[in-house]
């Protein structure tokens, strides 16, 4: 007889125990698929705030083209925050920053040059302002490297050659700038001022 009512005792215990790590993990698997529900933004959430963004970025292509570049810089860090893998919000970032003559907001208009390169590299805008913003910084082996990138990834882009030929003269590489016009002539042919820039350097 007790050994009956142990048995009961014990079939009971572990029914109590499996119907509570059951509980425990239905309660678990709902907290998890809260959890998830709020990572994941619905449809109708994320078409919203991606049209803000357009909204913000509108917005800041007015005040950059009225010379308002505080104003512009606002809305185009907004649209940036709303839309973060959005390269042309980055480009437009970039552009304001560097009209700046504040240390900090030139190395951030690197920054975002850089990051918009690296969401998108078909864009020869963008490679050419980032070459703009390092020759103004004086970093011409970082400028010649970008124009280098953009002649690869870009196809037709080959009339920048001379630019490039230019950022070596800058960078005292008269042999690189050699080359280059070189190249520029047998892509575009031969003019008066890649032979009178050879005739210079040599």
């Amino acid at each position: 007889m007790k050994d009956l009512l142990f048995i009961r005792t014990f079939l009971m215990l572990n029914s109590v125990r499996i119907f509570l790590v059951l509980s425990f993990l239905l309660v678990l698997g709902q907290a998890w698929a809260q959890r998830d529900k709020k990572r994941r933004p619905d449809a109708s959430s994320l078409s919203a705030r991606l049209s803000a963004a357009e909204s913000f970025f509108t917005e800041g292509e007015k005040f950059f083209i009225l010379e308002d570049y505080s104003k512009a810089l606002l809305y185009f860090l907004r649209a940036s925050e709303l839309n973060p893998d959005n390269a042309t919000v980055y480009y437009k970032l970039a552009e304001v920053l560097s009209k700046s003559n504040k240390d900090e907001d030139l190395k951030r208009s690197i920054a975002s040059i850089e990051h918009a390169l690296k969401l998108e590299k078909k864009n020869q805008h963008f490679y050419l302002l980032a070459a703009s913003i390092y020759n103004s910084q004086g970093q011409f082996t970082k400028a010649a490297s970008v124009l280098e990138a953009m002649l690869k990834e870009v196809p037709g882009t080959e009339e920048h050659l001379f630019e490039l030929a230019a950022v070596y003269l800058f960078d005292k590489k008269d042999d690189e700038a050699l080359k280059i016009y070189n190249r520029a002539e047998e892509a575009l042919g031969v003019s008066e001022a890649s032979s009178l820039q050879k005739q210079r350097i040599y």
